[in-house]
């Protein structure tokens, strides 16, 4: 009988946009809780540092991400936006048979990541969407409350969406189901109602994940100027509602989809019986890049 001892790839993309270094730490942290809880999966995760103001060493990269885990870090000077960072981590990545994204601070737990992974891996849906539900409003400051039933009602009533909750901070895919996330072109927060919005478009099966936000985070209320930008964004996405363009045939839908990985260079190695950061696996490219 032949076994197959293949790990189940998968890729993780952490967009990060901080005052400080120490989401260095957060992230190693619940990556070590993934990698112990699911050792028959290879992780890959993606860090992309959006315009934060501070920027790791390379010495703090290799002091507070772990070995045992592959980790790829990036990072641009302007900050571009959830979606374009998002996007970006996907798109340096290599192949996968599931990707995700959650925001740094993994504001689910990981709890929400192995579950993701379990209903992609066994093909119970094409799409993984962390579903807030009601009791989440209780959470937010009273303007941002009122910003996210609206999206919700719009979501419902303007769009018809089956999913209304697009903007939570978890979503998983298949490699079939790649192609929607990387047609999106918004580079803002509403990036996740285009993604939701597309993959209905297309069909694809969507699985609503049952999440509670862990305790100790901190939902702020967003500034006019994030305000501003999103609801330009929203009337992009109204206006072109009606394109259903077939994304997944311009893609062959075979689920095989490659991608460049040129990008996985400058890879650190060092001693650690010299006291130094041991890693075999940490992959290092500090770049810029322009829209």
């Amino acid at each position: 009988m032949n076994i197959s001892l293949k790990k189940l790839e998968v890729v993780l993309v952490l967009p990060v946009f901080a005052a400080n270094t120490s989401f260095l730490k957060v992230i190693n942290d619940n990556c070590l809780e993934l990698a112990v809880a699911m050792p028959d999966v290879n992780w890959t995760v993606i860090i992309i540092n959006d315009g934060s103001r501070v920027i790791p060493s390379q010495k703090e990269l290799f002091q507070h991400l772990c070995a045992n885990t592959n980790y790829c870090y990036y990072h641009y000077e302007t900050n571009k936006g959830k979606g374009y960072a998002v996007r970006l981590g996907f798109i340096k990545a290599a192949d996968a048979d599931i990707f995700i994204y959650t925001d740094y601070d993994f504001p689910f737990g990981t709890e929400a990541v192995i579950r993701t992974v379990n209903i992609l891996r066994w093909r119970q849906a094409d799409i993984v969407a962390a579903d807030r539900g009601n009791h989440y409003l209780s959470y937010l400051p009273f303007p941002r409350r009122i910003i996210t039933s609206l999206s919700r009602m719009l979501n419902a009533k303007v769009l018809k969406l089956n999913f209304t909750d697009t903007q939570a901070g978890l979503k998983g895919m298949t490699n079939r189901s790649l192609p929607v996330m990387l047609h999106t072109s918004v580079d803002g927060f509403l990036f996740d109602l285009q993604f939701m919005q597309s993959a209905e478009q297309q069909q694809l099966s969507v699985y609503a994940l049952p999440v509670t936000c862990t305790k100790g985070i901190q939902l702020k209320n967003f500034k006019l100027s994030i305000i501003c930008r999103e609801i330009k964004n929203l009337f992009i996405i109204l206006f072109n509602q009606t394109n259903k363009e077939n994304i997944l045939s311009t893609y062959n839908c075979t689920g095989e989809i490659r991608y460049a990985t040129e990008i996985w260079t400058n890879t650190f190695r060092s001693n650690k019986d010299q006291g130094q950061f041991a890693s075999n696996s940490f992959h290092s490219a500090i770049s810029r890049f322009e829209s």
